[in-house]
C-alpha cells in the first residue's frame, strides 16, 4: 500500500462549498440617481431611475425602499390624491397605493411612460408620451385627452380650477399648450418664446412658470396668452424643476437651485453644500426642503435653501459598474454618481469627486499607488493620492469613451469606442495601440501569463503577444462576436461571451471549448476573479464558481438576485470578494464560499505536527490543523484506503505559523481516508474516517 501511496501527480485544488445561510451584504454607497420627489404628511417619497422608490419617515435621516408590487422600478412622477399615492413609472403605466407606499398596484396606463402627475379636486391628470390622460375615479380608469394636441410627447401637466397646462418635448410643433375645459379640447400658447423642448411647469398663484431645455425660465400671467423671460441670474439654462413655499420661488436646473422673491424677476443661486447639482425635484415639508439630485440621492436644507447636506442613508440606489482595492481602501464606481471610497471593508462610503468633471465610471484600475477611473465620454481620469483629488489624462486619446481599464507590465491600456490605447508614463500620454483589431468598439481587456487580451462589441477576442503593438484574431472555437469578459488562472484563460457562456483555453487563446456545466449562458459575464485553483465569475444573473476549470459551476448568487443585476463588476481583497452591483457593492467573506487555508497563528512553532482531524468520524466536513516552524513549501493531501488521491488541500510555499484547513467530503463515499501532510524534511500520515 505505501507504493501507491507515495507514487501520484501533483493537483492543486482549493475545495469550494455554498453556504445556504450565507448572504451578501451590502451598505451602499447610498444616494445615487433620483428622478422626482413628493411629501405626503410626515412622509418623505423620492422616485429613483432604476430602483424604485424610497420612503422616509423621519425627514430623511433613514430611506427605505418600498417597493411591493411594482413591476418597473424606474419612477419619474409621485402625487397623492387624497389618501391615494400614485407613482407614474417609466414602461410600466400607473401605480397606486393605498397604505404609505407599502404595497402598490398597477392602475392602468399598461407599459406607459409616465412623466408627470397633477391633482385638481377630483381630477387626476397624467402627462406621457402619447398625450395626457384624465381619471375622475382615483385612478381606476383613463381617458385620453388629446384633442388639439399637435404634439403627444407631454413631459409635464399642471392643473388649476379648469385650467390646465401640458408642456411637450421636442419635435416641430409643441411647447406649451393649454386647455380651459378640463384638458377637453388644447391650444398650442407659444407666444414669448421659440423653443419646442419644455420640460416642467409650475403654476403660483396667477403665474404660471415654464421650465425648458437650454432656453431657461419663462412666465405667463395672463393664463399662456403670453411668454415673457424670467432668466435674470440664472446661470443654468436646463430648468428641471419648480416649487415654492409661500410666495418664494425655486428653480432646479443642470447646475444648481436658484430662488426668487420677486415672483421671478430676479433669482439667486442656492447651492451651497449640494451633493449632486443637476436638481430634478425640489419639495417642502414643513420648514424642511428637499431636493432631488440626479447623480447624489436626496439632499436636505433647514434653512430655506442656505446650506444643503446630503440625506440618503439607506438608500441603496447606485449602480455601481466597477470596483477596485488598494491599499486598506476599496473604491467603487458608479454610473453617474461618480466615485466612492470605503477605507472599513464596505461599512461605510464617502464620495470622492473633487475635480471628477464626468461622473459616470466604466472601469478602475490602480498601477503603481495612482488610482485611474474610466468614464462615459470624458476619458481617463487619475489621482495620486487615494482618491482625494482628480485630474483628466487624456493627451492623445481620440474618443473619451472609456469601457475599460487594465495595467500589465507596468503600461495602461484603455478600451474605447476606436481600439485600444496604450500608455508607458502611467496615463500622461496616450497611443492608439490596435494595428490588426479589426474591430473599432472595444468592450473588454485581460491578460495571461505570456499575452494580453482585447474583446470586442462584434468582431471576437484579439490577442497580442508584444505588449499591444500587434494584434491576432482568436476566436478558434468560439462560437459569438461579443467578448464580455476575459479572465485567467495560471495557464487557463476564460473568456465570457454574450449569449453563448463561457469559455476555455489552455493553449494562450488558439482553441477554446465551452465550458456551461450549470453556468447560465444568456447571462452576460461581467468579470473573473482567479482564487488558488479555482475560478470565480461574476454575471448580471449571479456569481458562479468552479473548481474544476470549468466542468461544472456552482451558484453563489445567494440574495444578489433581490437586485436588478447581480454584478457588473468584482474585486477580492483581504478576506471579503466585493461585488458592484444594480444597486450598491456587496460583500460576503470568501470563507462563506470557500473552504480553504486558515492561518490561525503566526507564533513559530517549535517543530512540525500533523494533527488528528477534529470531528473524526465526521460528516460531511472536518478540519485539519498541523504546524510548521520554517518557511517552505507544503502539501497536503488526501488518500483513499488503496492509496489514490483524492484531493489536494495545500500546495504552496508557506511562513512559520499554526494553520487549519477544512476537507469537505460530500462528494465521497463513507469509508476510511488517509491525509499525508510534506514539509521540507518531514512527512505524516494520518487517517480519519467519513460516516455518512
Amino acid at each position: 500500500m505505501g507504493t501507491r501511496l507515495f507514487c501520484f501527480f501533483q493537483i492543486f485544488l482549493i475545495i469550494f462549498f455554498v453556504n445556504a445561510q450565507a448572504q451578501w451584504v451590502s451598505n451602499g454607497p447610498y444616494g445615487g440617481i433620483m428622478q422626482c420627489i413628493h411629501t405626503d404628511g410626515s412622509n418623505i417619497y423620492a422616485g429613483t431611475l432604476y430602483h424604485g422608490i424610497f420612503k422616509s419617515t423621519n425627514g430623511g435621516a433613514n430611506w427605505t425602499a418600498c417597493n411591493n408590487g411594482l413591476t418597473t422600478k424606474n419612477i419619474y412622477s409621485l402625487a397623492s390624491s387624497g389618501s391615494v399615492l400614485f407613482a407614474g413609472s417609466y414602461g410600466g403605466g400607473i401605480f397606486k397605493s393605498t397604505n404609505n407606499g407599502d404595497n402598490w398596484v398597477q392602475s392602468g396606463m399598461g407599459n406607459g411612460q409616465i412623466w408627470s402627475i397633477a391633482v385638481s379636486g377630483s381630477n387626476i391628470f397624467l402627462g406621457t408620451y402619447s398625450g395626457v390622460y384624465l381619471s375622475t375615479d382615483q385612478g381606476s380608469s383613463w381617458t385620453a385627452k388629446t384633442s388639439g394636441l399637435s404634439n403627444l410627447s407631454v413631459r409635464c401637466v399642471v392643473a388649476s380650477g379648469s385650467n390646465v397646462f401640458a408642456t411637450t418635448f421636442g419635435g416641430t410643433t409643441g411647447g406649451v399648450f393649454v386647455s380651459t375645459d378640463n384638458g377637453d379640447s388644447w391650444v398650442l400658447s407659444n407666444s414669448g418664446y421659440t423653443t419646442t423642448s419644455t420640460n416642467t411647469l409650475y403654476i403660483l398663484g396667477s403665474t404660471v412658470f415654464l421650465g425648458t431645455q437650454n432656453a431657461g425660465v419663462y412666465k405667463s400671467t395672463n393664463n399662456g396668452a403670453n411668454w415673457v423671460s424670467s432668466n435674470s441670474g440664472i446661470t443654468n439654462n436646463n430648468i428641471f424643476s419648480f416649487t415654492s413655499n409661500s410666495s418664494v420661488m425655486y428653480a432646479g436646473t443642470f447646475n444648481g437651485i436658484f430662488t426668487s422673491t420677486d415672483n421671478g424677476a430676479a433669482w439667486t443661486e442656492i447651492s451651497t453644500g449640494l451633493s449632486n447639482t443637476n436638481v430634478r425635484g425640489l419639495k417642502f415639508l414643513n420648514t424642511d426642503f428637499y431636493a432631488a439630485t440626479y447623480g447624489g440621492g436626496v439632499n436636505k436644507s433647514t434653512g430655506s435653501g442656505s446650506s444643503w447636506s446630503e440625506v440618503s442613508n439607506g438608500m441603496n440606489n447606485n449602480v455601481v459598474y466597477a470596483i477596485t482595492a488598494t491599499g486598506s481602501n476599496v473604491i467603487a464606481g458608479t454610473g453617474g454618481s461618480g466615485v466612492f471610497i470605503s477605507s472599513n471593508s464596505g461599512s461605510s462610503w464617502s464620495v470622492s469627486n473633487t475635480g471628477l468633471t464626468n461622473k459616470s465610471i466604466n472601469a478602475l484600475v490602480v498601477l503603481s499607488g495612482n488610482i485611474y477611473a474610466g468614464t462615459s465620454n470624458g476619458g481617463v481620469f487619475m489621482s495620486s493620492n487615494n482618491g482625494s483629488t482628480w485630474a483628466t489624462v487624456n493627451s492623445g486619446l481620440t474618443n473619451l469613451y472609456i469601457s475599460a481599464l487594465m495595467a500589465n507590465n507596468g503600461n495602461l491600456y484603455a478600451a474605447t469606442n476606436v481600439g485600444v490605447f496604450k500608455s508607458t508614463n502611467a496615463g500622461q500620454n496616450w497611443v492608439n495601440s490596435s494595428s490588426g483589431i479589426t474591430v473599432a468598439v472595444i468592450w473588454c481587456l485581460g491578460s495571461g501569463s505570456s499575452a494580453i487580451f482585447a474583446g470586442t462589441g462584434s468582431g471576437g477576442l484579439f490577442r497580442s503577444t508584444d505588449d499591444g503593438a500587434n494584434w491576432t484574431v482568436v476566436n478558434n472555437g468560439i462560437i459569438g462576436v461579443q467578448i464580455r469578459g476575459i479572465g485567467s488562472n495560471g495557464n487557463n484563460l476564460f473568456c465570457g461571451v454574450g449569449g453563448a457562456g463561457v469559455y476555455l483555453s489552455t493553449d494562450n487563446g488558439n482553441n477554446w471549448n465551452v465550458i456551461n456545466n450549470g453556468f447560465n449562458p444568456s447571462e452576460n459575464v461581467s468579470s473573473f476573479i482567479p482564487y488558488g485553483s479555482a475560478e470565480i465569475v461574476t454575471t448580471w444573473g449571479g456569481v458562479y464558481y468552479t473548481l474544476d476549470n470549468g466542468a461544472n459551476w456552482t451558484s453563489a448568487t445567494a440574495n444578489l438576485t433581490n437586485t436588478s443585476y447581480a454584478a457588473f463588476s468584482s474585486v477580492l481583497t483581504g478576506t471579503d470578494i466585493y461585488v458592484g452591483s444594480g444597486p450598491g457593492v456587496w460583500k460576503r467573506p470568501i470563507s462563506e464560499i470557500i473552504i480553504g487555508i486558515n492561518k490561525i497563528s503566526s507564533e513559530i512553532p517549535e517543530a512540525y505536527n500533523l494533527n488528528q482531524n477534529y470531528p473524526n468520524p465526521f460528516n460531511p466536513t472536518t478540519n485539519i490543523k498541523y504546524q510548521i516552524p520554517r518557511a517552505g513549501y507544503v502539501t497536503l493531501k488526501v488518500f483513499d484506503i488503496l492509496g489514490k488521491e483524492i484531493k489536494t488541500l495545500v500546495n504552496e510555499k508557506q511562513t512559520p505559523g499554526v494553520y487549519e484547513v477544512t476537507f469537505d467530503g460530500s462528494n465521497l463515499t463513507s469509508g476510511i481516508y488517509f491525509y499525508k501532510l510534506t514539509a521540507d524534511d518531514f512527512s505524516e500520515v494520518k487517517k480519519m474516517t467519513l460516516i455518512k
